[in-house]
This record gives structure tokens, C-alpha cells and sequence, in this order.
């Protein structure tokens, strides 16, 4: 009963309401249904995208904070979290306290940030915006790029987003883009500015 719950909200979401998917998303996250992805990534995932972190980081989609824990304090300057979710900001808010660590509560498509970052994660977010908004996603965070930065995407099956990930390795925008097997499906797309 509590999956055919979650499936209609994630039909919901699809709506592209923005009050609706963003009320969704806190009670999703008020019920715990996200609270796997603090333990669902693999050592391997995290070594390999732990490799990429230096200067100024942003997550988008950062939930609860728990990417950065997996980080050396000593590999970022600041590190900056950003989500839909006010519940899991607040969360995050209360398990990191730190001046170089950072959480704001915004929609990753319409927040105004007011820096730019060496490295921008966006770990399993991408497919949300697609078939519509996904180019608009990627133009914006190119843009939020120092020079030489790096854009990196995290998609768990690339099967299923095959669509999505021909878009992101034609991206003109990339000087060039890296494909990082993860697993059989899992994979690390890099655009690099």
C-alpha cells in the first residue's frame, strides 16, 4: 500500500504543478521515503566522486546533507547544498555545523545563486527535469562554473535514461564530456566548461 502511495505522488510530481511537486516533496521526506539514499550509494560511487571535490562545491539536490560527510574538510573551500525540500534543509542545517558549509532551501530551477563553483554535483536529479526542462537545468549550471569547472551528473540507469544521456554527451556546451561507469547501469556523466 505505501508503494502504490509513493507511485502516485511521483505521478503527481509529474504535473509540473510547482506548489504540488513541492508539497509532495516534503511529505515524502516528512514519511521517510528519501531516507535510503543517505546509505544506497557504494563505496566506489563515493571514491569515485570524492576524486572531483576541490574550491567551492554545490550540490543540487542535496537532501538531508549527507554527500558532504563523505568529503575530507580539507578538499573544498565552501561547500553549498541546495533542495526543494525545507524539511530536509532544516535537517541538514542540524546535522552539519560548520562556517565553510552551507544549506538553502530553493528549486534548482528558479534559485538565484550569487557565486560561482569549481565542481557542481547534480547526483540523481537530471531526469527529473527531463523531457523539458533538462537543457535549461544544464545551460544554468554550466554557467555557475569557474573556468575549467566541472558539472557532474549522477544516473543510475542508464538504460532507462538513454535519452537523457545522449542529450548530456552531445551537450555543446561541455569542452568535453566523460562518461564514468559506476556499475552495469550506473554512471557518472562530466561536462566539462
Amino acid at each position: 500500500m505505501k508503494q502504490k502511495i509513493f507511485n502516485f505522488f511521483r505521478f503527481l510530481k509529474n504535473t509540473n504543478n510547482a506548489l504540488l511537486c513541492k508539497t509532495l516533496w516534503e511529505v515524502e521526506y516528512r514519511c521517510g521515503r528519501w531516507d535510503y539514499i543517505d546509505q544506497s550509494m557504494d563505496m566506489n560511487t563515493h571514491s569515485v566522486l570524492t576524486d572531483f571535490v576541490c574550491g567551492d562545491v554545490l550540490d543540487v539536490g542535496c537532501g538531508t546533507g549527507n554527500f558532504v560527510s563523505n568529503f575530507d574538510s580539507t578538499q573544498y573551500t565552501t561547500y553549498t547544498g541546495i533542495d526543494l525540500s525545507h524539511y530536509a534543509v532544516a535537517r541538514a542545517k542540524k546535522l552539519f555545523d560548520s562556517k565553510n558549509i552551507q544549506f538553502v532551501q530553493g528549486d534548482a530551477l528558479s534559485y538565484s545563486y550569487g557565486s560561482q563553483y569549481d565542481v557542481i554535483f547534480a547526483i540523481e536529479i537530471a531526469y527529473y527535469f527531463y523531457p523539458d526542462k533538462h537543457i535549461t537545468f544544464i545551460d544554468q549550471y554550466i554557467d555557475l562554473l569557474k573556468e575549467n569547472g566541472k558539472l557532474i551528473l549522477r544516473i543510475w540507469n542508464k538504460t532507462k535514461f538513454s535519452a537523457l544521456l545522449d542529450d548530456l554527451v552531445n551537450y555543446p556546451g561541455s569542452k568535453n564530456t566523460e562518461i564514468i561507469p559506476l556499475s552495469e547501469e550506473a554512471i557518472l556523466v562530466v561536462l566539462n566548461k
